[in-house]
This record gives C-alpha cells, sequence and structure tokens, in this order.
C-alpha cells in the first residue's frame, strides 16, 4: 500500500464517522424536540414494543438454531449456551462497525471447544446463505407499482439463479490451483452450497428469519396505523439484513432508524411518530439481547 492508497483508507474511516456522528446528531436533535411527543406515543403504543421485543426474540432463537446446523455434528454445543452467546454478540456489536460481535462469538465458541476456523466456517456459511436467500426473496419487488423497486427484485431474482454457478465455477477453479493454504481451505469449504450440510427442506428457518423480519415489521406500522403492503415490509427485511450486513456503523445504528423512519414518513406519520417507530424498534433490539442474557446466563 502506498502512501495514496493509506491517506484514501483514513479518509474512508474519518468519512464514514462523520458520517456516523451526524446521524447521530440529526436523531438526537429530532428526538429532543419533540421528546414530550415521543414518550406520550411511546407510552400509547407499549403493546407495538411488547410485540416487537417477543418477535425479535423468537428471531435471534432461530438465527441461533440456523448457526448450530451449520457447525459440524462434533461440535455439540448446549442450544441455550449457543443463545446466550448470540445475545451478548448482538450487543457487543454496539461497540464498533462491521459486527464486532463476531470476534465474541469466535471466543465464546472456542470456550465451548468449537475451534475458530470450524465457528468461521459456520458463520461464513450462514452470511452466504442468508444473502443467496435475500436475494431470491426480493422478488415480492416485482409487486410494487414503483419502477426502482421492480429493478431491484429483478437484480435479486438474478444474484439467486446466478450465485451458486458462479461460487461452483470459483470452488473447481481453486481445486484446480490446488493450494492447501489456510485461506482456500476455508473459501473451498464455504462456495458450494449444495455442501453446506443443510438439506433444501431445512431452509424453512433460514427463511422463517425474514418472515419474522417482515411481520414484526407489518405489525408494528399498522399499530401506528400506517398502512405498508406486505410484500412492502417483506422488503424492508432484506434490506435491513442487507445493511446490517455490511454495517458501517455500529449495529447499523443510525441507517436502520432512517430508513424506517422515512418509510413511516412515507406513510404519511408525523415527525414524531416516525421517530418514535425507529426507537421502538432499537429499544426492542437492546432488551431482547438482555432478556436473552439473563434468562440464559445460568446454562
Amino acid at each position: 500500500m502506498d502512501i495514496s492508497d493509506f491517506s484514501i483508507s483514513v479518509l474512508g474511516k474519518k468519512f464514514k464517522k462523520i458520517i456516523f456522528f451526524v446521524v447521530l446528531l440529526v436523531i438526537g436533535y429530532m428526538t429532543v424536540i419533540h421528546f414530550e411527543k415521543v414518550t406520550t406515543i411511546f407510552t400509547e403504543h407499549f403493546s407495538a414494543l411488547v410485540y416487537a421485543i417477543f418477535m425479535t426474540l423468537i428471531a435471534f432463537a432461530i438465527q441461533t438454531y440456523n448457526f448450530l446446523q451449520l457447525l459440524h455434528p462434533s461440535n455439540k454445543v448446549p442450544y441455550f449456551r449457543a443463545l446466550h452467546t448470540w445475545g451478548t454478540a448482538n450487543l457487543a456489536n454496539y461497540l464498533g462497525p462491521f459486527q464486532p460481535g463476531i470476534a465474541v462469538r469466535l471466543v465464546y465458541f472456542k470456550s465451548m471447544g468449537v475451534s475458530v476456523n470450524e465457528t468461521t466456517h459456520a458463520s461464513v456459511r450462514q452470511l452466504m446463505i442468508s444473502l443467496w436467500l435475500a436475494s431470491g426473496i426480493s422478488v415480492v419487488g416485482l409487486f410494487s407499482e414503483y419502477m426502482p423497486i421492480k429493478l431491484f427484485a429483478i437484480t435479486g431474482i438474478l444474484i439467486f439463479i446466478l450465485m451458486p454457478i458462479m461460487l461452483q465455477a470459483a470452488s473447481k477453479f481453486i481445486d484446480q490451483i490446488g493450494s492447501n493454504s489456510r485461506f482456500f481451505v476455508l473459501l473451498r469449504t464455504v462456495l458450494d452450497l449444495d455442501k453446506i450440510g443443510v438439506s433444501p427442506y431445512k431452509m424453512w428457518s433460514f427463511i422463517a428469519q425474514y418472515i419474522l423480519g417482515a411481520l414484526v415489521l407489518y405489525g408494528v406500522y399498522h399499530m401506528f396505523d400506517i398502512p405498508i403492503a406486505l410484500h412492502e415490509s417483506i422488503l424492508m427485511a432484506v434490506l435491513f439484513m442487507l445493511s446490517s450486513l455490511f454495517s458501517v456503523t455500529p449495529n447499523n445504528l443510525g441507517i436502520q432508524e432512517l430508513l424506517i423512519g422515512y418509510v413511516a414518513h412515507l406513510g404519511g406519520a408525523a415527525v414524531a411518530t416516525a421517530l418514535s417507530i425507529a426507537l421502538l424498534f432499537r429499544v426492542a433490539h437492546i432488551t431482547s439481547c438482555l432478556i436473552i442474557m439473563t434468562v440464559t446466563s445460568k446454562d
């Protein structure tokens, strides 16, 4: 890396930090000036918060189950200890960008006898399955009347079809190279979607993550009397997953709030209501993590 590349890298990191703090300042400022309205709306829609927490807890439980499916059968990890790890790692993601909770997960599973390589394999496989399914689920965007959303759906369908073919071709190429380096060994084990160790009929639990995400969005918006179609909530669930995987802010903080608030605004919600909905989902996420860590602390 020469000095120009280094300078660009440093500037890029500073720019991301600036964006993050600007977003937080905007959200904080808007919350302060609408504080009374926000607290009143929160109180009046407490049932929506309970619903969001309940659905988030189920989502965490399913995500943990999916991860355990991807571990080698020789790794016997107690489910509730894994769930505790999941809650802790999700909370740790607030410490910095790009999901620092993954490192926490590596340490926890290593203490349970699972090697770092095996945890990494399972994590990458889960990531690839999520991306692949998200691209396929985006087909619901074809029901939208907006052309940009339809184009997004068409792109997703193409990725869904081409991704297995491209990954298989890449795997064969690596086999031809014949490299035995640790990186290529890891890459070879995660490239083929048909070798992930999960049969097609068990994919329901991976798809369920998006269904739950869509249902919680659909339910909360309607509890606030904001009209949103089911296919729109499914697309939002897909966007949340994609943005969280490549988040440049701690646990997608700010980005998620802007998206949720903007959709609420498009649905005719006042500024205070849009802020309340955005904050509600964040509170539900943090509360769910704390509940999981408390309930599973003895396991």
